[in-house]
């Protein structure tokens, strides 16, 4: 099963890949990753990933999603398919890795992230992509679902609250 669904991703990382080439798309050098759903490349730009939400720094999780993904982005060439700018002036966007990986998929797959559903369109392919990724990850408890933690967003709200 797990490699029926690593084909299965690969596969549509690369069609998505060849779809979303009609967007903005920049190539970027990863110098930092701040956590795991923020990154700096070329020493300045901050790149926040689109349509996922990751556990944060303070989470017991961090260092393992740090862990997984300092190797597939330090120091190394991926293109970004950038949507927009938030609040904070980072580039938002879809991020692939070398060899075609759709990064953002790749971190709901694991486990280390969720879906961001408020900033996600309940009908786009990338909604229905990552709810399945994020459903098959809470079924094989993978990531933050099998140590039982609140999705990203809520125990933001939880800190907030104390």
């Amino acid at each position: 099963m797990k490699k029926f669904t690593v084909v299965v991703i690969t596969f549509i990382s690369i069609i998505y890949s060849i779809i979303s080439n009609a967007q903005d798309t920049k190539t970027f050098k990863v110098d930092r990753i701040i956590d795991g759903d923020t990154i700096v490349v070329n020493n300045k730009t901050k790149i926040r990933l689109a349509y996922i939400d990751a556990y944060e720094k303070d989470s017991i999780i961090h260092k393992e999603i740090m862990t997984f993904v300092t190797p597939l982005l330090k120091g190394k060439n991926i293109k970004v398919e950038v949507n927009g700018i938030d609040q904070y002036q980072r580039l938002i966007g879809v991020v692939f890795l070398e060899d075609g990986t759709n990064f953002n998929y790749l971190l709901v797959q694991k486990g280390y992230a969720v879906l961001y559903e408020g900033y996600c369109k309940k009908k786009s392919m990338e909604y229905k992509m990552l709810k399945s990724f994020e459903n098959e990850a809470k079924l094989n408890k993978l990531g933050g679902w099998g140590l039982n933690l609140n999705i990203p967003s809520v125990d933001r709200k939880l800190k907030k609250q104390k």
